[in-house]
């Protein structure tokens, strides 16, 4: 993920990784299970000082997702999860130590969608709340030793699926990001009120158990967060 064009003249990198299982309970009820590991580079001009700065962070943690579908075309559920982290800064030129900072939060939220075929084109429409509370701690020589933070978000996500082959499938969609209600952390900017991601992918089918894919996303109206992100990843069935 590269982040540029921000007021705070934001550059990073991120590099991660997710591990996930799901599967069907009973007749009607679904679930997924999921963990997350990323490291990020950064180089910024933060708004406080206005002096550059370099960093990096490792940021992990989990989900789970509770769901129920009643008909095969419609769906939903709950979800929730956690996140820990740390980071380290430095300005640069200054003659000083590194500064670090240990961070923590959670999240939970609820979800409601279907799903409806339009001759070879499988249209789904959902849409998601999403609660998000963090805690960084940066320890007792900070004019602002622990900061809370957070926000609740709403996303409406319309997304197309569509066969090209047996084996090979389009999928993309368009999500709608409303932001409700949020707490800035000090020296911080707030989110964009609303802004659009467009997301698109190819998925692979090798054979009945697995299935290869690339993905990819890009935010468009969002002043705050101008960020575009790809991802590869692979599915196994048992």
């Amino acid at each position: 993920t590269e982040k540029r064009r921000q007021p705070t003249q934001l550059k990073q990198n991120s590099y991660g990784t997710q591990l996930g299982l799901s599967f069907g309970i009973g007749s009607m009820g679904f679930a997924a299970i999921s963990g997350n590991y990323s490291r990020e580079n950064i180089k910024s001009t933060i708004l406080a000082f206005q002096l550059s700065l370099d960093a990096n962070s490792d940021a992990g943690g989990g989900d789970i997702v509770l769901g129920i579908a009643p008909l095969p075309f419609l769906r939903a559920g709950v979800l929730g999860g956690f996140g820990v982290g740390n980071n380290a800064y430095q300005f640069v030129g200054v003659p000083a130590a590194p500064v670090g900072a240990d961070s923590s939060g959670y999240r939970f939220g609820g979800f409601v969608g279907a799903s409806y075929p339009v001759g070879p084109v499988l249209l789904s429409l959902d849409a998601t709340v999403i609660t998000i509370r963090k805690r960084q701690y940066y320890g007792p020589s900070n004019s602002t030793p622990v900061a809370h933070f957070g926000s609740t978000i709403g996303l409406l996500h319309l997304n197309a699926m569509y066969n090209i082959t047996a084996r090979l499938r389009l999928n993309a969609g368009i999500v709608l990001n409303q932001v409700f209600s949020e707490k800035i952390a000090p020296a911080e900017r707030g989110l964009d009120r609303s802004w659009f991601t467009l997301q698109s992918g190819l998925t692979y089918q090798l054979n009945d158990r697995w299935e290869i894919s690339v993905k990819g996303l890009t935010c468009l109206s969002n002043q705050r967060m101008r960020y575009s992100r790809a991802s590869i990843g692979a599915a196994y069935r048992f």
